[in-house]
């Protein structure tokens, strides 16, 4: 795996790019529990690159607990839409180094998110048939 830090795939989650940037380990990053105050989704240009062309989807999510409120964005590709999966209200928890939260009740859900890569997967499954992580149940 040569220069892994520099050669990350486009349009994905930028957990990795997250994670170098933040130094690991020693990230201000936690993981935090509350309520999903809002989700909001808006497909565009990549706004580092103003001359690229390729669009994709920015979810930003806002999580209350208490005073408390924080704001995670995931950028992924333009298909990707999680404004049906995720309801306003609903109880999630953002776990550190991710920008996709998971939602503590899944029990009505046909399909289980993964919080890694942004797919959708069925509910019998314990791991992402995309990336190979290990979906939260």
């Amino acid at each position: 795996m040569r220069g892994a830090k520099n050669d990350l795939e486009e349009g994905f989650s930028t957990r990795a790019k997250t994670y170098f940037r933040k130094g690991g380990l020693f990230s201000k990053d936690k993981t935090f529990d509350g309520e999903l105050k809002s989700l909001r989704r808006v497909v565009r240009k990549n706004a580092e690159n103003s001359g690229s062309k390729k669009h994709y989807s920015y979810h930003t999510f806002v999580i209350k607990k208490g005073g408390k409120e924080m704001t995670y964005v995931f950028k992924g590709h333009p298909e990707i839409d999680f404004t049906q999966y995720f309801k306003k209200g609903e109880l999630v928890r953002h776990h550190a180094g991710y920008e996709i939260p998971e939602k503590y009740d899944k029990t009505e859900d046909d399909e289980i998110l993964c919080i890694i890569c942004g797919e959708f997967s069925p509910v019998d499954k314990n791991q992402c048939p995309y990336c190979g992580g290990v979906l939260l149940k």
